[in-house]
């Protein structure tokens, strides 16, 4: 512990001398659909400096960008536009329109709580909670269950409207981070500081291959920050991380250091008798970089790392308790970009590079293995605009896939992919988007997946769009699947499932919004795991059938400074497979799925409130009664306030989690934390942001 605080005051002095503070603006570029523009210039006039949007149309102006100043948002293909920085253009919008109209200097505060695009939802975290539990941030989003292993130190992964794990998802800053091992991605070792947004994509996703078929989550990395946050809480936690921004012209760095430390040991009940969860402690240290450079006016080039290291206890199951287990697991990401912009369209290329250890260890069983993960990836975009209608999207990997066992065997596998987009307007107000995505893997798999969808934007004033698709999605199996010691299954096909989906927007009032979703999933040649003679096996031989709806409201009162979002999922699911379960709900699928978030923040004051739902789940399917994981109702709350000192602020957070002190789990057998309490102080060197 010394020696940690050591490294942070010595880091805090550092920066001390290195930083000035002023107000960072961000928000989003669009077209006239509401579609995010990459590869926008944001060219400060005043200082002859450049930034640039992301992917997705995204911006985050570092603090060499003050208010007054004059930018210029420059496209080709589109007008540009001037805006002059103010205090009221937090998180905005900014929409450049083609070559028809003669634009003018303009300031600019519309509000971008809310994604643009019809298939996806964000969330974005406040300066107040940048340190908040990773999952209790998830939660936010619709659909999203997350299956835990029980407290801090529990592998954890996400699932959507009531799927497998597998078939989510996950990406870091828009990379694929999906071990290879498993199909899955352990959401535990991203670092609740690393993550700044979470961006849910429910649809149009075949160019994402293999492994998408419920979703896409994307965590994006913090922006633009200067400050170092210590935070102390229950069952003996202690976390703290600095985070630096550099910035010189048309290249900015930032850099992300942190460690967190868990006891982790709580109590809970079996039985109508308290025991204590030992061997539940968790370690973290972990490190990330970014580095954006803007070439050219048309070329641009980024660098990202990400490296965690983790040493957790393996607990065991309530009726089973391991006193001695432990699972030291690496994370490694990196990864280049070159990007384009030109007269015609824009492209990039990534160059991606990952590595995961595991190594786990059980002396009671006398079980020790060591697992290494190894993923590089070369990616290319390119998007191609054949007239104002018309536009092409293509894609093109080529993946290579390493598994490596007991430090002894290995199996390795390459991936080609290629997906081709046709996104046609014939008017303003419709848009029509095929997709053909085909993956390759020699001598193993081969699959040619479609899309279809088409949005309509009505010109009135509560319906803002309603979108229509439908897509076949796959999953290839994973290494465990083939090659699993005993068990694995070689011969095994590649998992199927059509999905269909109908989305709304509404404008209900100057203040709120509201998403309605509908979504039907049928699932073929599912992979499950069957009793042979003295092991396990896997078998393409689970259907399923799942469908519901989804609400979402956004409330935005700016009058008071207070948001909220509310969410509600109602889902059917149904075990297709005949015999004695046929027709049953799936498992770990719940039939209703709520959450409330409101915050509200007075001057220099922050509230926050949190209640999430998770209705009853089957865990196990068994005679005469299923297995069922109770409901539960969680209640989070936190309080902060913002003191100013010489135009720099030091943040006070104080949290509670679990108020009800609930005993719930969302795997059976594998208790989390009763209630518990944290408080968080940050120190940034920066004024604080007035908006949240």
């Amino acid at each position: 512990m010394y020696y940690i605080t050591k490294i942070f005051l010595f880091i805090l002095l550092v920066i001390n001398f290195a930083f000035s503070l002023s107000n960072y603006n961000s928000g989003k570029v669009v077209d006239e659909n509401n579609d995010g523009i990459p590869v926008v210039y944001i060219h400060d006039l005043n200082k002859d400096i450049w930034n640039i949007t992301d992917s997705e149309g995204n911006y985050y102006l570092n603090s060499s960008f003050q208010n007054g100043d004059t930018l210029e948002f420059v496209h080709i293909g589109y007008h540009s536009k001037k805006v002059i920085l103010n205090d009221e253009n937090q998180r905005s919008i900014i929409s450049l329109t083609p070559k028809t109209l003669q634009l003018s200097e303009v300031t600019y505060t519309k509000n971008i709580d809310r994604a643009a695009n019809n298939n996806e939802v964000q969330i974005v975290k406040s300066e107040y909670s940048s340190n908040s539990e990773t999952k209790n941030f998830i939660r936010k989003l619709p659909g999203i269950t997350i299956k835990s292993y029980g407290g801090s130190a529990g592998i954890s992964s996400i699932s959507i409207d009531g799927g497998t794990s597998t078939h989510t998802k996950i990406l870091v800053n828009g990379f694929d981070l999906t071990n290879v091992q498993n199909g899955q991605m352990d959401i535990s070792q991203l670092p609740a500081s690393f993550i700044k947004s979470i961006h849910y994509i429910t649809y149009d996703i075949n160019k994402y291959g293999s492994g998408s078929i419920d979703g896409v989550v994307d965590f994006k990395p913090w922006t633009n920050s200067n400050s170092v946050t210590l935070s102390y809480g229950s069952f003996g936690h202690f976390s703290g991380n600095t985070k630096l921004n550099f910035y010189y012209k048309n290249t900015s760095a930032d850099i992300l250091i942190g460690y967190k430390k868990d006891e982790g040991n709580y109590s809970y009940s079996w039985k109508d008798n308290n025991y204590e969860r030992k061997n539940s402690d968790f370690e973290q240290k972990y490190f990330s970089g970014r580095v954006n450079a803007i070439l050219t006016k048309r070329v641009y080039g980024k660098i990202f790392l990400l490296r965690t290291e983790q040493n957790r206890g393996v607990a065991g199951q309530k009726w089973s308790p391991n006193l001695i287990a432990r699972r030291k697991d690496d994370l490694f990401t990196s990864a280049f970009t070159l990007g384009w912009n030109s007269k015609n369209g824009h492209g990039k290329f990534d160059l991606i590079y990952r590595n995961s250890d595991d190594d786990y260890s059980n002396p009671n069983i006398n079980v020790n293995s060591f697992f290494e993960n190894i993923t590089t990836e070369g990616k290319l975009d390119q998007n191609y605009n054949f007239t104002k209608k018309i536009k092409l999207l293509g894609n093109l990997s080529l993946r290579n896939e390493v598994l490596k066992m007991n430090k002894i065997n290995s199996h390795e596998r390459i991936l080609l992919k290629n997906t081709i987009s046709i996104l046609y307007k014939p008017m303003k107000i419709i848009k029509i988007k095929p997709t053909v995505n085909y993956e390759f893997s020699p001598d193993e798999f081969e699959k040619v997946s479609y899309s279809f969808g088409t949005t309509i934007f009505p010109k009135q004033k509560i319906l803002e769009s309603i979108s229509l698709h439908y897509a076949n999605l796959y999953r290839f199996p994973s290494f465990n699947d083939m090659y699993w010691e005993p068990g694995g299954n070689s011969e095994l096909r590649t998992e199927k499932t059509d999905v269909f989906n109908c989305s709304s927007k509404f404008k209900l009032s100057k203040f709120t919004e509201m998403d309605i979703n509908l979504f039907y999933k049928n699932s073929n040649d599912l992979i499950q795991w069957m009793p042979q003679q003295s092991y396990w096996q896997p078998e393409n031989i689970a259907k399923t059938i799942r469908y519901g709806y989804k609400i979402l409201f956004d409330w935005n009162y700016k009058p008071l400074n207070m948001i909220g979002k509310f969410h509600y999922e109602h889902l059917i699911s149904k075990n297709r497979v005949e015999g004695n379960y046929y027709n049953k709900s799936l498992r770990y699928a719940p039939k209703n799925i709520a959450s409330f978030n409101i915050q509200w923040q007075p001057e220099k004051a922050y509230v926050n409130l949190q209640i999430d739902y998770t209705d009853e789940q089957i865990s196990l399917y068994s005679y005469p009664n299923d297995v069922i994981l109770k409901p539960y109702l969680i209640i989070n709350s936190s309080f902060g306030y913002s003191l100013d000192i010489f135009k720099r602020s030091i943040i006070a957070v104080v949290s509670v989690e679990n108020i009800l002190n609930k005993e719930y789990e969302t795997i059976h057998g594998y208790p989390e934390p009763s209630r518990s309490y944290k408080l968080t102080l940050t120190y940034n060197f920066k004024k604080r942001s007035k908006k949240l």
